[in-house]
């Protein structure tokens, strides 16, 4: 794979055969950035081919649903308020009223009072003073425009929009900021609910498509999403070389900084020892060595002198030397007549 082509979604259709191989249907036009031309205007390319990244799979396994889907509704709620406010402060912002007439008025008298009414003191002409007669009463509406709550439903709508992409209403300047975090704090915030699980997805789709095996891999950079104020980034940086996580050089590349002499290695205190060599430090330290108390050899146990022997023990002993002599005497014997 050489290059890589971005597809209209709309003109891609996935399709899936008897034996259960998933295939592309890809319809060239002016948005996708195909070559031109390509081989075909309706090409059907096998599922290898293709990264797809299908977002929420609702419906189907194979086409994925965008968080638009979700915000549309309030949305469609706050451009409908927002018509509706536009109309209503054309008309000064004055809810309409009832007219109302004597008993006895004809159809086409009350639609003449209308024409009339309509004409002369709607929209932009609404407030004039009216001149009316034939006891006829206009009653306004009670109703004010802050009884109609309409900033408390379109901020509801609006936190609703920011739901599916899980960006924090702060972020589009709804609401206040959380007290107490700071640049870094809020920039991470927007990164764990609203970037990470689309970067993630983005990071293994390529490494699955580009077949990039570990250890390598497709990394997105996030030091500039990320990026924390200048002293809160210099007190991490002197955190981690210190606790010998990083080189003095690297903790300098953070900042643009050159490299320096013997800044490529990891420093210590004289008195730190790798734990293996402190679990047998009795055997190398000299101060240890000098310390440790030296070892008396262990005392012996005196030899038991020989109890005497009796005589009629000195009797079996001696006749059990006759008998070995003798049986040596008889095996001598046959060993010379054998030969």
């Amino acid at each position: 794979m050489t290059q890589l082509y971005i597809l209209d979604p709309c003109r891609v259709m996935p399709m899936v055969s008897d034996a259960g191989n998933v295939y592309y249907q890809l319809q060239t036009d002016a948005l996708n950035t195909l070559p031109n031309g390509y081989p075909a205007e309706n090409l059907i390319v096998p599922a290898s081919e293709i990264i797809h990244d299908r977002c929420m799979t609702i419906h189907h396994p194979l086409i994925g649903v965008p968080p638009l889907s979700a915000a549309y509704w309030p949305a469609l709620k706050n451009m409908k308020i927002l018509r509706s406010a536009t109309e209503f402060f054309a008309n000064n912002a004055q809810p309409g009223g009832l007219l109302t007439a004597p008993a006895g008025m004809t159809e086409d008298d009350a639609k003449a009072v209308q024409t009339y009414w309509d004409q002369n003191f709607n929209g932009t002409k609404s407030g004039k003073v009216a001149i009316i007669g034939a006891d006829m009463r206009f009653t306004p509406f009670a109703m004010k425009s802050i009884d109609s709550q309409m900033v408390e439903q379109m901020r509801y709508s609006d936190e609703q929009i920011c739901q599916p992409f899980g960006i924090p209403p702060f972020k589009v300047g709804i609401g206040t900021i959380p007290p107490g975090l700071g640049v870094d704090g809020l920039n991470q915030l927007y990164y764990a609910d609203a970037l990470q699980t689309h970067i993630e997805h983005m990071e293994s789709l390529l490494d699955e498509g580009l077949k990039i095996a570990a250890p390598r891999g497709i990394e997105l950079d996030l030091d500039p999403l990320l990026r924390m104020d200048e002293a809160k980034r210099a007190e991490v940086e002197t955190k981690l070389v210190a606790g010998k996580i990083k080189t003095p050089d690297e903790g300098r590349a953070r900042f643009n900084l050159a490299s320096t002499g013997g800044g490529g290695a990891l420093y210590g205190q004289h008195q730190d020892y790798p734990l293996a060599m402190l679990e047998n430090r009795g055997s190398w330290d000299p101060n240890m060595i000098q310390n440790q108390p030296k070892q008396q050899a262990p005392a012996t146990e005196p030899v038991a002198e020989p109890a005497e022997i009796s005589d009629e023990d000195k009797a079996m002993i001696a006749e059990a030397r006759s008998i070995v002599a003798t049986q040596k005497a008889i095996a001598a014997m046959r060993g010379a007549i054998n030969v």
